[in-house]
């Protein structure tokens, strides 16, 4: 569901935020404008193949260096439109893309390939859909030491304006499978019908934990309540322990966009998010020694004087170091369904998240002068990969999908393209929607990633690219 429900929150500053952006719980059919998270599945819970193929048609992805991008791998006879994707890759030589299906008559579930050739092929899409016939949206995918995938999302129905019964849910893809198992239930199962939970991301820590973080709010119709940031925790994806990242009893501190990290090495795992307060949007990082029992109070990591972007933050660990990277934008505070950023500034942290001692750019910004939806992902050298729409202004048709790599701490190389043209939309309400968020992962020399293309048909459709780096 994402930033949209918190429309219906009754502090002011929150109200003022999402009132010019477009909710995307209404059902959208074919033809119409929609926004890809409204509608649902009342198909089972368990995993199903389409029996469509994947589409053959030829991307025009390519690169200065490395291999070209897949084509397009999510559309299917009974699909009209398919965003918001994340991908992963397996020590199996597995590769899964996941994504939001909107189907034909306006429902959504979760769409879903898995690779059993390192992404060099995929099969026809399969879908998963929420438990007892609820909706579907944000699907995250994150892997473990042996191989096993496992898929965050967030279910709920809709109620006349407003969301209702929601849950997070996790599923796996044991190690060698193709398919996700029937769910678990992440969150509280005995939250009140009225609680908005929203944005689920999740890793695996190197302890073997699953840790999955995401916003909850109390009451969906407009009384007020408290604002939380959640983590929840498991050692075999079934059985779960959640605890409070960041609390706000009254309802006027907003943190949404959560994503955790952890390093390969070392006990401490982050929680990035975003923050606001009135008119100000923040950056904020905690750190758990715990593996997401307890947290620290948030550091805030931009500038005061920054404009901060609201789209997702992202962070990379490694030994005692961790990196934030966020966006500033020339929009004003709800002027845009999504905002653009005119800077992606990366934030380093030398001491487990206790201060920040640097903040750069690493935007290409003679590709472009705007950007949105980064990504990043760290190589076991502590090298960063960045991936990143990018545009000469809103609604600019030869937009393009570019990654670039950060091997010293100046900054990164020059981005190349591994996608070209892609509309530059910050449209959410339309069938050309670019998601909220794009798929990265790095695995022994290879960078994958999973993003929209959206100029093809008019509507989102997921497609796929795997580079050798550097």
């Amino acid at each position: 569901m994402r930033k949209e429900l918190f429309l219906f929150l009754s502090p002011f500053a929150i109200a003022a935020c999402f009132g010019a952006r477009t909710p995307l719980i209404d059902r959208i059919t074919p033809g119409e404008g929609g926004g890809g998270e409204g509608g649902g599945s009342t198909s089972s819970s368990s995993s199903s193949s389409s029996s469509s193929s994947s589409s053959s048609s030829s991307s025009s992805s390519s690169s200065s260096s490395g291999m070209v991008g897949n084509p397009t791998i999510s559309e299917s006879p009974n699909s009209f439109l398919q965003a918001e994707t994340s991908v992963s890759a397996s020590v199996d030589n597995r590769v899964a893309v996941a994504w939001i299906d909107v189907g034909g008559n306006g429902d959504s579930a979760i769409g879903y390939v898995v690779s059993t050739n390192d992404g060099s092929s995929f099969p026809a899409p399969s879908m998963i859909a929420s438990p007892g016939g609820k909706l579907a949206s944000d699907p995250v995918i994150a892997t473990d030491a042996a191989g096993n995938f496992y898929m965050v999302w967030v279910g709920y129905f809709i109620n006349g304006q407003f969301p209702s019964d929601m849950h997070v849910y996790v599923s796996r893809s044991p190690a060698g499978s193709t398919a996700f198992e029937p769910p678990f239930e992440a969150s509280d199962p005995m939250e009140p019908l009225d609680t908005l939970l929203d944005k689920p991301w999740i890793t695996v820590t190197n302890a073997g934990t699953i840790l999955v973080t995401y916003a909850r709010a109390e009451d969906a119709s407009g009384a007020g309540g408290a604002l939380d940031m959640v983590a929840a925790r498991s050692t075999d994806g079934v059985n779960w322990q959640r605890s409070l990242i960041a609390h706000d009893q009254n309802g006027f501190v907003f943190r949404n966009l959560a994503m955790p990290c952890a390093p390969k090495a070392g006990s401490r795992v982050y929680a990035t998010f975003i923050k606001l307060t009135g008119s100000s949007v923040d950056i904020e990082l905690s750190g758990s020694d715990d593996q997401g029992a307890t947290w620290s109070p948030p550091l805030v990591v931009n500038p005061g004087s920054e404009n901060v972007a609201f789209d997702d933050p992202a962070c990379v660990a490694k030994d005692n170091e961790v990196w934030v990277m966020y966006g500033v934008t020339p929009d004003q505070l709800g002027e845009f369904e999504s905002d653009k950023s005119s800077q992606i500034r990366l934030a380093h942290s030398p001491n487990l998240g206790a201060s920040i001692d640097t903040i750069i750019d690493v935007q290409d910004s003679v590709a472009a002068p705007f950007f949105i939806h980064p990504q990043m992902t760290i190589e076991d050298s502590g090298a960063i990969d960045f991936v990143y729409y990018s545009g000469q202004f809103d609604g600019d048709f030869d937009g393009a999908f570019r990654r670039s790599r950060m091997s010293s701490p100046m900054g990164p190389d020059p981005s190349v393209f591994v996608h070209q043209p892609i509309l530059f939309t910050q449209a959410r309400s339309s069938s050309d929607w670019l998601g909220d968020y794009t798929g990265i992962h790095w695995k022994a020399g290879v960078l994958y990633t999973s993003y929209v293309v959206n100029n093809i048909d008019g509507f989102g459709h997921v497609a796929f690219g795997k580079y050798k780096v550097p």
